[in-house]
């Protein structure tokens, strides 16, 4: 890809689309959620299959930042091909969001692992209005079946407390969207906005059909797959929009 050239590119530790620079210093996520695309595209579930240090992804980035991925019209995304808060992980993701901050590009984060007051205390002092953390809730009653290897509800729900009280934005992330699994999860999901003023992100299922009707999304430098879209899908948006602002894409959640 042009806009990433070299081993950087070709093996997705950045990845541009549509104004959306996905970022990560791993390729791979050590949980083995049991609706995770990672396989389809060549990554292997439940492994790390790459990494790279921050340093290069900042060079990177730097070199660019005034010609292609501007940051007044690009939205960075940390956590699609990885989860960029685990134990390894998030270490290097400070580093790079700062050098994000710095340079006023807005920042989403999706995560399945706990966030505590100690992880924020090195990006505490950064422009909190250019980050988003948004905790993924597909499923609530079914964590520890259906995403092994994840935070447990209990912690996310406290994660989503700790960046609250600490200023920071954060949204319910429910992607992808599971059907009578994500129904069932409601009540639990309603509990927290009735307790927290925050959004909610309702996103799609990634298939690989290519008869399924929705929004083509490109995933990858070589990937292409289908958002799908159910009437289950509008009937759940429909319930949560009397709780809060939902969102159907992440990059909507600036409010541009």
């Amino acid at each position: 890809m042009k806009e990433s050239s070299g081993i950087i590119g070709e093996n997705n530790f950045l990845f541009y689309n549509k104004k959306r620079l996905f970022i990560n210093s791993r390729v791979g996520c050590l949980a083995r959620c049991n609706y995770c695309y990672l396989d389809r595209i060549g990554i292997p579930r439940g492994k790390i299959a790459k990494q790279i240090q921050p340093a290069d992804i900042i060079r990177v980035i730097g070199k660019n930042l005034k010609t292609i991925w501007k940051p007044d019209d690009t939205l960075a995304s940390f956590g699609c091909y990885s989860d960029p808060w685990d134990a390894y992980s998030k270490h290097h993701t400070k580093k790079i969001m700062t050098f994000l901050n710095q340079n006023k590009y807005r920042v989403t984060l999706s995560t399945k692992q706990a966030v505590n007051s100690i992880d924020l205390e090195e990006i505490y002092s950064l422009d909190k209005s250019y980050l988003y953390f948004l905790i993924s809730i597909p499923v609530a009653n079914e964590i520890s079946v259906m995403e092994k290897g994840t935070s447990s509800l209990r912690q996310r729900i406290e994660s989503i407390k700790v960046l609250h009280e600490n200023g920071f934005n954060v949204a319910i992330y429910i992607k992808p969207f599971l059907g009578d699994t994500t129904l069932k999860s409601l009540p639990e999901i309603v509990k927290i906005l009735q307790c927290i003023s925050l959004p909610v992100i309702l996103g799609k299922l990634f298939v690989s059909s290519p008869g399924t009707k929705g929004n083509k999304a490109v995933v990858s430098n070589s990937y292409i797959l289908v958002e799908s879209e159910t009437r289950e899908y509008f009937n759940v948006k429909n319930i949560l929009q009397q709780y809060t602002t939902v969102y159907e894409n992440s990059f909507q959640i600036f409010g541009d």
